[in-house]
C-alpha cells in the first residue's frame, strides 16, 4: 500500500517540489558521508602510507607483535594495504 501511495503523491506533486525533496536528499547524504571521507583520506596519508609507519603508529603501541602487524597490513580480504578495505576497520 506504502508503494501505491507514494505512487500517486509523485503523479501531483510539483516538478519544483520534487526538486527541492532531491537537492535536499543529496546534500544530507553528502554531509554524512563527506566528513568521515575526509578525515579517513587524512589518517591513511598520515599513518596508513606503508607498513612500517602503520606499525610504528598504531600496532607498536597497542602492543601487537611485527608478525601480527604484518598479517594485517597484508590480509587479502581486509589488509591495510588495500585502501578499499579501509571500510572495514572505520
Amino acid at each position: 500500500m506504502g508503494n501505491l501511495g507514494y505512487w500517486s503523491t509523485l503523479k501531483t506533486a510539483r516538478p519544483t517540489l520534487l526538486l527541492q525533496q532531491g537537492l535536499a536528499l543529496l546534500f544530507t547524504s553528502l554531509e554524512e558521508s563527506l566528513i568521515p571521507t575526509l578525515i579517513g583520506s587524512g589518517v591513511n596519508q598520515q599513518f596508513l602510507a606503508n607498513s612500517s609507519v602503520a606499525y610504528s603508529s598504531f600496532s607498536a603501541p597497542a602492543g601487537v607483535s611485527r608478525d601480527n602487524a604484518d598479517f594485517i597490513w597484508s590480509d587479502p580480504a581486509y589488509g591495510l594495504y588495500d585502501k578499499e578495505n579501509l571500510g572495514f576497520w572505520s
